[in-house]
């Protein structure tokens, strides 16, 4: 019961960040001091990354309401935010100009989920014996 507490909001945050990069780009774009480190403004690539959100937030959506799901919907939730947090977290380490927000918010907003998802992909793994660790 306690995943839907948690996957619910986590995918409403992303369906929400991922609606405004579709709809208002620009407007999204601007709204991010570190984003014009990282290049001049692209429409079309800011609606890409949307995309992805909206995916991954329909994924954590499957973990909330149907448990049959977890496991592969966290799976593949995981590998883009997943990749995305740890492309964030060495730009921060290498001392990039758009790391420069490496903030609480930002650590919680970027890092935060990939690593909750781990930890409940792993746990689900063991307990149904999905792995062999001997």
């Amino acid at each position: 019961m306690w995943v839907r507490w948690l996957a619910g909001p986590g995918a409403l945050g992303l369906a929400a960040n991922g609606l405004d990069m579709l709809l208002a780009p620009a407007d999204r774009y601007a709204s991010l001091p570190s984003a014009s480190h990282t290049g001049p403004y692209n429409a079309h690539f800011v609606r890409d990354v949307g995309a992805a959100c909206l995916a991954c937030a329909a994924g954590i959506g499957l973990c909330a309401w149907r448990p049959a799901w977890r496991v592969p919907a966290r799976g593949v939730a995981l590998v883009s935010l997943g990749i995305h947090a740890r492309l964030h977290r060495l730009e921060w380490g290498h001392g990039k100009p758009s790391a420069t927000h490496a903030t609480l918010v930002h650590s919680v907003g970027v890092c935060l989920l990939p690593v909750l998802l781990a930890v409940r992909l792993l746990a689900s793994a063991l307990r149904s014996n999905r792995l062999n660790l001997e």
